[in-house]
């Protein structure tokens, strides 16, 4: 019988969690002094105590230390784990060097205005609560062996499928291109919106359309770049012109110009996945490394193309510390204002969460729907901006509270791990990334940062597209597989 270990050999970025070695050790220390020291003094140094502070910036410190130094290790061992990768990513970006700045400077952001400084401890704690109980899922998730016998399944693109799902998307967005006009692709975000919205009209409908187009492409090009490895493994003519079309369509649609800087940044790390760049360590720790730098650097200039005029809140930085005061950071703010709606309101006892599983119900048809929930915070707190973040913390707290935030986060870690170890298991059987293992990691910053709602629409588009145009198979019948017999 075939086994999985004679399909292909393990390569080496996907060896399972190990011992760290000594060129992966320099990695591991060089980059947790860098994060977990350096930029953590140089973030204080920057931001002198002032009358405003608040203690609990400390912390703040304690995250960048947990999440630098669980980052360093993952980027030491250089298996690809990008869920959790981008989990600690997140967490030491958002809910760790932003917490640091606002409160010792005294300084939010200007969007999220008049919060209450004596909630910023428990605001913490409500961080520190999800992350540990997000450490015991994935400690969990990695006492539960993974299948790793003839069982195992592997996904595969089929051609047949694939052809029809790629004539489709390319339909689709001419479709949608005629529909909002070519110019309107090389103007601001603001202006893109108000032409899907006069296109469309209903919101429901619009979030998938938009979604549709936006990210079918991107799941179109990782298909076809793993049809070719699959074509090219069993000796077969690889193709070339729906990756070019595809590739243009995801650079014209995805564009940081007239586009959500998030789907952007999808859009660009999943076309680097599927181009088999993190099929090896050193591959994996670039694109790593890389992501916090352009979260820190380039995610905030990125803005500056979103409005005609500017918005409340939106200056351009003029130092590091600056940059974690600014509305694109506004996490722990968030959840600041949610501790102070469920101490005057009471949790929603789950409303939120069953309007993110009913999306796609429109609002005629379910009146009482709930609104995503950086929303229903804004009304609460009389912002004029309604758009604003809800990270994940918030959304489990506002739902159900501390028992919904530390069982939430739990099963997030165990799915995140699980995920990855599937991910790196199928990529011994055949080394090529999975449609969705490429690219549904960079979307769960969307999701992470919230709201869950306006994120359903790309996570779903993201999942069925990947689902119509591929199957399982089971790993032991790999090779005839590949060939058809």
């Amino acid at each position: 019988m075939t086994t999985v270990t004679d399909v292909a050999p393990a390569t080496p970025g996907t060896d399972p969690e190990r011992a760290v070695p000594r060129g992966p050790a320099i990695w591991f220390s060089l980059i947790t002094v860098a994060l977990a020291g350096l930029v953590p003094a140089y973030l204080i140094a920057s931001t002198p105590l002032s009358m405003a502070s608040s203690d609990a910036w400390i912390w703040g410190f304690w995250v960048v230390v947990l999440a630098g130094t669980r980052f360093a290790w993952l980027i030491a061992q250089g298996a690809t784990r990008l869920f959790e990768m981008v989990f600690w990513v997140f967490s030491y970006m958002f809910v760790g060097l932003a917490p640091m700045s606002q409160f010792r400077s005294g300084s939010y952001a200007a969007t999220t205005p008049g919060m209450d400084p004596s909630l910023n401890g428990m605001a913490m704690r409500v961080v520190w609560v999800g992350l540990v109980a997000f450490v015991i899922g994935v400690a969990i998730a990695t006492m539960v062996p993974g299948r790793r016998d003839e069982r195992f399944r592997v996904p595969l693109v089929v051609p047949h499928k694939l052809y029809i799902g790629l004539t489709l998307i390319t339909l689709w967005c001419g479709y949608y291109v005629a529909k909002i006009g070519p110019s309107t692709l090389a103007a601001t975000r603001e202006t893109r919106g108000i032409a899907e919205a006069a296109a469309w009209g209903n919101p429901t409908l619009t979030a998938i359309v938009v979604a549709l187009a936006d990210l079918a492409p991107v799941i179109g090009f990782a298909a076809v770049m793993r049809l070719r490895r699959q074509r090219k493994a069993a000796g077969l003519p690889a193709p070339v012109w729906w990756a070019v079309i595809m590739a243009l369509l995801a650079v014209m649609l995805d564009n940081p110009v007239s586009t959500a800087r998030y789907v952007s940044g999808t859009a660009v790390l999943s076309v680097i996945v599927a181009l088999g760049v993190t099929l090896h360590p050193r591959g994996f720790r670039l694109l790593s490394v890389g992501l916090v730098a352009g979260l820190v650097f380039v995610f905030p200039i990125a803005d500056m193309f979103r409005y005609n005029s500017q918005a409340p809140g939106d200056t351009t930085p003029t130092s590091f510390a600056e940059t974690f005061q600014t509305p694109d950071f506004d996490a722990i703010d968030q959840i600041n204002n949610t501790l102070a709606y469920v101490r005057d309101n009471g949790t929603t006892n789950g409303k939120q969460i069953t309007g993110v599983l009913f999306f796609f119900v429109p609002r005629t048809v379910w009146a009482s729907k709930a609104d995503d929930t950086g929303s229903t915070i804004a009304d609460y707190r009389g912002y004029t901006v309604r758009n604003l973040s809800a990270p994940i913390w918030t959304e489990l707290f506002i739902d159900g509270g501390w028992i919904w935030l530390a069982t939430g986060m739990g099963l997030l870690g165990f799915a995140f791990r699980r995920l990855d170890s599937q991910a790196i298991d199928r990529m011994k059987v055949f080394a090529a990334p999975g449609l969705l293992a490429g690219t549904l990691p960079f979307y769960f910053i969307i999701m992470l940062r919230g709201s869950l709602l306006q994120a359903m629409a790309g996570f779903t588009v993201l999942s069925l597209v990947a689902l119509a145009v591929g199957r399982h198979a089971p790993a032991s019948r790999f090779p005839d597989e590949l060939t058809g017999r």
